[in-house]
């Protein structure tokens, strides 16, 4: 009878450490925080996606955002 309360302490132990560390994940399908969206604010505070700033102003993405498309390594080499 000892070796059944052992076991069933060892599992009550086992649940007690892994449950905090489980909590902080929400259910599956999706554990992970979604994909960053790139993208900036305007002069006029409306923001824009990373598509639009390089459709309209090249040059401001690649000095002040690199690694939103390409350039980073070219130039941190």
């Amino acid at each position: 009878m000892s070796g059944i309360k052992s076991l069933a302490a060892t599992a009550v132990m086992i649940l007690l450490l892994t449950a905090p560390a489980l909590a902080q994940y929400g259910p599956w399908p999706s554990p992970l925080p979604p994909a960053p969206v790139w993208g900036d604010y305007d002069q006029g505070h409306a923001w824009h996606n990373a598509d639009w700033w390089w459709q309209s102003q090249p040059e401001w993405v690649r000095a002040n955002h690199p690694e939103w498309w390409g350039g980073y390594d070219e130039d941190h080499v």
